[in-house]
């Protein structure tokens, strides 16, 4: 079994001999027969742990909002997938208004780096740095719609940057819920950061796009 994932591999090299690697650095094999180096591997990890953060401070908001907060009982978000906890949020914005622009800002964003976050984090490493989710089975579509992305540093500086203000909108938001107005206004991101990463996550959405098509 072994034997053939490395003759697989080796395959998707264009035949090219990996010698030497059997007890190199896992870094340096998913570089090698993957195109993905070492920087964009640790770009890799900082943008999971700051769309885990992100995760966290949406179930907060929700949480907050239907004042589940030290109840003792499962909380009503434990079986929502994220993007229910999307839809979840916009809907938040029909029982306060005052919110609708917030709300529909960080559901924004956050519907694109969903779709980033997955096909990084569960689809499976081609070559050139190219990932791709729920691909087709013998021509079969899978139940799921197919994702792709081409990863360097660039874009995931760039989902980084979104996650990081994505988090502090959605804790804005918290606070506001809360009665934290202080803490609400402190957490809200500025006209310009905004703008930014409203660019930014343009940008994300185009590569899922190109790469989807490619």
């Amino acid at each position: 079994m072994c034997g053939g994932l490395i003759q697989t591999c080796t395959m998707k090299s264009k035949g090219k001999l990996f010698t030497g690697l059997a007890n190199a650095p896992v870094q340096t094999k998913l570089h090698a027969f993957f195109g993905i180096n070492e920087e964009t591997q640790r770009h890799i990890g900082t943008f999971v742990v700051l769309f885990s953060m992100v995760e966290q401070q949406l179930e907060f908001v929700l949480l907050t909002k239907s004042r589940e907060i030290a109840v003792e009982q499962i909380p009503t978000t434990d079986r929502m997938a994220v993007s229910d906890r999307f839809k979840a949020l916009r809907a938040l914005a029909e029982e306060e208004p005052s919110l609708l622009g917030c709300v529909e800002y960080a559901v924004n964003l956050g519907e694109v780096l969903m779709t980033a976050r997955h096909t990084v984090v569960h689809g499976a490493p081609m070559e050139h740095g190219r990932v791709e989710k729920n691909r087709s089975w013998f021509g079969e579509v899978r139940k799921r719609p197919f994702s792709a992305l081409q990863i360097d540093g660039a874009i995931l500086d760039s989902e980084s940057m979104v996650a990081d203000t994505l988090f502090r909108q959605l804790g804005s938001i918290g606070a506001w819920l809360s009665g934290n107005f202080d803490v609400a206004t402190a957490m809200e991101p500025d006209e310009t950061e905004r703008e930014t990463a409203t660019a930014a996550a343009a940008v994300i959405a185009e590569a899922l796009r190109n790469a989807r098509t490619a």
